[in-house]
């Protein structure tokens, strides 16, 4: 029975500390620390497996996220449940893997809901790298085609925007998301309200919403949703000389590997490096146009 894991790719943008000698993510890959600084995430510890690892130009790598915390029973149909047994510093093992192409500056991650999320993984690497860099971010990529008809149009008509699940702001409270929401974020925390509909719209006379504005904002909302709270974000317009009204889905069209795998009772190495192996393959399909529509400033050539 086959199933299927998910990479998703975002560009990477450090900002280095002053005479630091780690100005780019690749020079943190080449210059990995002897001893990493563990994290964790609500209370589970996670750490990069060994080193990371270079195929070609392509650097990749998996976390373990360690669980020891609220772990199942072992069971067995007629029984009762009994403990695990485990050691005190054994758990369950939930596995995320990543690569990463300087040639593009893209890091593909693994989604694994138990494991750890791309905001995560950025996290480690500022925390191992504290002393040379200031910021790591993880910027979620777009699908080319819907950059394009984006920029193709000429006029924005209406922006739509949907957020379920608000808690005290929710993923509108993210440093990554323009101070503007702060009202908006009052609002839903005020009335208590658990979800909003936001939508922006301009009438039939000349000019339209500002593309630039509404594009950055729907990054910086992507970027910041790291549990699946947005349920639409949509940008309505038209194309030079054409009536005809044209919708862009931002949230499912980002850029995605999708990788079948087969389920197997144990994850092991072997079946950890094939989901590499496979996921690579799928990018080498379409890194060119991801070149040509990513491309980076100080990106290695």
């Amino acid at each position: 029975m086959s199933n299927v894991t998910r990479f998703h790719m975002f560009q990477v943008a450090i900002n280095p500390k002053v005479d630091s000698e780690i100005t780019t993510f690749k020079d943190m890959l080449d210059n990995m620390p002897e001893i990493t600084q563990v994290m964790a995430k609500y209370g589970d510890k996670f750490d990069l497996l060994g080193k990371t690892t270079k195929r070609g130009r392509i650097y990749t790598g998996t976390f373990c996220l360690v669980q020891s915390n609220g772990l199942p029973p072992r069971a067995k149909l007629g029984e009762l449940p009994h403990d695990l047994e485990l050691e005190e510093d054994e758990g369950l093992g939930h596995y995320t893997s990543f690569f990463y192409d300087p040639a593009n500056n893209v890091i593909l991650v693994q989604y694994n809901r138990n494991g750890i999320t791309a905001n995560g993984i950025a996290a480690y690497f500022k925390a191992n790298f504290k002393d040379d860099i200031r910021k790591v971010e993880f910027r979620v990529l777009i699908n080319p085609y819907d950059i394009t008809k984006l920029q193709e149009m000429s006029e924005i008509k209406k922006v739509e925007l949907s957020v379920a699940g608000i808690t005290r702001g929710g993923i509108l409270a993210n440093d990554g998301v323009k101070r503007s929401f702060s009202e908006l974020n009052d609002i839903t925390d005020k009335t208590n309200a658990t979800g909003m509909n936001l939508t922006l719209s301009v009438g039939k006379a000349g000019g339209g919403i500002r593309r630039s504005v509404i594009s950055q904002l729907f990054r910086s909302l992507i970027n910041a949703d790291t549990h699946g709270n947005i349920v639409k974000m949509e940008i309505t317009g038209r194309e030079e000389d054409e009536d005809a009204l044209k919708v862009i889905d931002f949230l499912n069209n980002k850029v995605i590997i999708d990788v079948p795998l087969i389920r197997t009772r144990h994850l092991n190495e072997a079946a950890i490096r094939k989901i590499i192996t496979d996921a690579i393959s799928q990018y080498d399909l379409i890194k060119d146009e991801i070149a040509i529509s990513y491309r980076v400033k100080g990106a290695e050539e």
